[in-house]
């Protein structure tokens, strides 16, 4: 991965499949969605092996900051 502020963010997701997957059906599908500071991992498998990881260059700091604004109304708004 590029962002090493999220570099550990695939690693997590490899520990976290590892131990759900131990715990659920081999027959059944999972994804596992991680948000990052600075990107987001999609992580979806049918069987005991991924079939897509998706690495998304946007976290939860670039969303925060430029996607949602809040702006409340002042005494001059209605």
């Amino acid at each position: 991965m590029s962002d090493s502020k999220d570099a550990s963010g695939e690693e997590d997701l490899r520990h976290y499949y590892s131990i759900i997957r131990s715990r659920i059906s081999s027959d059944k599908a999972l994804t596992l969605l991680h948000i990052g500071a600075h990107l987001t991992i999609i992580w979806t498998e049918t069987d005991k092996e991924a079939v897509a990881v998706l690495v998304l260059t946007i976290g939860s700091e670039k969303t925060g900051s430029e996607l949602f604004h809040h702006a409340p109304p002042d005494a001059g708004r209605s």
